[in-house]
């Protein structure tokens, strides 16, 4: 039986070779489906604790708006733990409604250590002007002189005060990237540290070290500010009505700490008021928590708004699941196919050598040999094909990985070192890669031991019960009834 067997697969090494090829292919696209499905499902992991869930606190806007009504008419404003005092509290009339309730760095802090919070993120934006610094403009709309309307002038920049910039969302998704000197951190505060962007920077001349001065668009506060660290923005220049308003460009959005900016605006340096503070959550499930012990701390919910965001991670997510989804059908697919592949190979084959079967089994052989003798010759192929699938397949998608990403990278070095070429032509080629589509790109092709002995232990389970089906027939053909076809025949 041994010997038939092998003669047979050697009898024709064109067919042997062609089915060898198809179990190899077959098993090398089970492999690429499992290891992208795990790979996937690995970086979503990741990209859950990366971004995590936000909670943001911030004052209530239409708490403020309602305050700012009941003092035109005269009501008296509500009180609150959080109510700043002011000297004009006997004319309502100039009551403003940020003196309703504020929200202070020192009540961010006392959140920020509850916890269920993993980091902290406070930030304040004003506009500002500049005094010997001039803001990016698209070509042909450089203004030379600063436009004032009653007094108040013209926004030039946004001037953004933050605790840590490296964790904003244009840092951690790549938007922008930081080339020289030192992110805004804790360790900025009380300092006049800033970082700018580069076509800023290159503009007006600036380097790390450098100083150049911002003033308030009322003219009455002036503060001076150190270059520590310069920026690229992946975000082109807006050439439609944002290109008039230069402050709304990232070209001209500057960071700096929290107590430098409310420096600036006129607000307390000691315990600046921000705009927003949010709060990165160790764990997703523990907003209503969060929330519940926020509320204990002060932060009361008619004054404030407590709300979650999810966006970069559903974003990123929303990516990585397709990803999912392809592995999950190229998986599903290959084993469809393989168990197709190898019923109706089998089925073929086995009609074609009928004449075959039936003259082992007249010449005394069982129906068990010949069964075993049939299910071995394609256990053989179907072993070596699989085998030489998890032997080639790992080095050849590590290197198809390693390729995808050695281009990947090779673009954006190139975009990052051509930085003195047009503003729009350096942004469209940074941005097709700073899209949540370039987390494929980091997906792990390399297949592991476990989904090496997946495919094995899968793929033999897939091919053996095909083929057990198809050749069942073998066993339950008998001898006497062949005999007896041969007689009927010999007698028509």
């Amino acid at each position: 039986m041994l010997k038939r067997t092998f003669w047979y697969i050697f009898l024709r090494p064109s067919r042997s070779f062609f089915i060898l090829f198809m179990y190899f292919s077959l098993g090398s696209f089970m492999l690429l489906g499992l290891k992208w499905n795990s790979s996937a499902e690995a970086e979503l992991e990741y990209a859950r604790n990366k971004w995590g869930l936000k909670a943001i606190i911030q004052v209530n806007a239409k708490s403020l708006f309602e305050a700012k009504a009941n003092s035109k008419s005269g009501k008296n404003p509500p009180q609150t733990g959080h109510f700043n005092e002011s000297s004009s509290n006997s004319s309502y009339e100039r009551f403003l409604p940020s003196q309703i309730a504020t929200l202070s760095m020192k009540m961010a802090d006392d959140v920020s250590n509850l916890p269920e919070v993993k980091s902290a993120q406070y930030t304040s934006i004003i506009n500002v002007v500049g005094k010997g610094i001039s803001p990016v403009t698209p070509a042909g709309r450089d203004k030379s002189k600063l436009e004032t309307t009653e007094g108040i002038k013209k926004p030039q920049f946004q001037l953004m005060g933050v605790l840590k910039s490296e964790v904003l969302d244009a840092f951690k998704s790549n938007i922008n990237i930081l080339i020289s000197g030192s992110d805004i951190s804790p360790a900025d505060l009380n300092t006049n540290n800033a970082i700018i962007e580069h076509g800023l920077a290159d503009k007006n001349h600036l380097k790390i070290g450098d100083t150049f001065e911002l003033e308030s668009i009322d003219g009455n506060r002036t503060k001076s500010f150190i270059v520590s660290g310069i920026f690229i923005s992946g975000v082109p220049q807006n050439s439609g009505l944002a290109g008039d308003l230069s402050f709304l460009s990232d070209k001209n959005r500057i960071f700096t700490s929290v107590t430098a900016m409310s420096e600036l605006s006129g607000g307390f340096v000691e315990n600046p008021i921000v705009d927003k503070a949010i709060f990165t959550l160790k764990n997703p499930d523990s907003y209503e928590q969060f929330r519940i012990k926020a509320m204990e701390k002060g932060i009361n919910l008619f004054f404030y708004d407590i709300y979650k965001d999810d966006t970069q991670f559903k974003a990123v997510s929303y990516q990585l699941k397709k990803a999912i989804s392809i592995g999950t059908i190229l998986t599903l697919s290959t084993f469809i196919g393989l168990f197709l592949f190898t019923t109706l190979l089998l089925l073929a084959i086995r009609k074609k050598r009928s004449e075959e079967i039936q003259t082992l089994l007249l010449f005394g052989e069982s129906n068990r040999n010949i069964f075993t003798q049939l299910l071995l010759e394609w256990m053989i192929l179907i072993v070596i094909g699989f085998a030489l699938a998890i032997i080639i397949s790992p080095i050849a998608l590590d290197k198809i990985s390693y390729i995808l990403k050695e281009i990947f990278f090779l673009i954006q070095e190139n975009s990052t070192n051509n930085i003195h070429q047009s503003g729009n032509s350096y942004a469209d080629v940074l941005s097709k890669f700073t899209q949540m589509e370039t987390v494929l790109f980091d997906l792990d092709l390399k297949p592991n031991f476990y989904d090496q002995m997946g495919v094995t232990l899968i793929g033999l389970f897939l091919s053996v019960n095909a083929a057990v089906l198809t050749l069942l027939k073998v066993l339950r053909m008998s001898k006497r009834n062949l005999l007896m076809d041969s007689d009927l025949e010999e007698s028509i």
